[in-house]
């Protein structure tokens, strides 16, 4: 069976620090207390919500990535093209091919103290190698199956335990029963259907 899986990088955009030059570009208002003048700091750090933020995150981690072209070959060209942001979204036709991937990609970002968490597979088998291997998964801190709700991926929702992609429209609905009759609130709706690879658009011109 094709061993799918995801993880997510911790806090990925707060890993990458701002030259000096820039932060200026970053200052703000700071007072602590609502009596006094405020004065002014800036952040050394990526922003989350930035403009530029997903450019330098992933201008950074290409960076760091081709220092291991020739270490880890195979999952060079598969970093290269399986990291949406903060995402890590790939798989593997067997098992150890997985294992071995999973290995290689912690131990990339891990050198670049970043970490790769929250990783989530359809396989068991693979599961079961991760829990030892001490891979920090979804549900490292809970071993209750039925708490193993469906996450996103790329905007639609993955039941692992079933490996089922598909579209939840209670949230969509939720919004919807406001009834906002505008031009404004129908493009907020149509924006809350995120489908960058066309599943559903697909689905829905059937």
């Amino acid at each position: 069976m094709y061993s799918a899986f995801t993880a997510d990088v911790k806090s990925a955009f707060l890993q990458i620090e701002l030259d000096l030059r820039d932060r200026d570009f970053t200052r703000f208002f700071w007072t602590d207390n609502l009596n006094n003048n405020p004065y002014v700091l800036n952040f050394t750090r990526v922003l989350f919500g930035l403009r530029p933020s997903p450019y330098l995150l992933a201008a950074t981690l290409k960076h760091h990535f081709r220092k291991y072209k020739e270490q880890y070959p195979h999952s060079f060209d598969l970093l290269n093209r399986s990291i949406y942001v903060d995402d890590f979204i790939c798989g593997r036709n067997d098992v150890p091919d997985a294992l071995r991937t999973t290995l290689e990609c912690l131990q990339i970002f891990s050198d670049t103290s970043m970490l790769l968490r929250k990783w989530r597979t359809n396989s068991k088998q693979l599961d079961l190698l991760w829990q030892q291997e001490g891979v920090e998964t979804e549900f490292s801190e809970t071993s209750a199956t039925d708490l193993r709700l469906p996450i996103k991926v790329l905007g639609l929702a993955w039941d692992s335990e079933k490996d089922l992609i598909y579209f939840d429209p209670k949230d969509l609905l939720k919004f919807m029963s406001r009834k906002t009759e505008s031009e404004r609130f129908i493009l907020s709706v149509v924006g809350r259907i995120f489908d960058p690879i066309g599943i559903l658009a697909h689905s829905l011109s059937n």
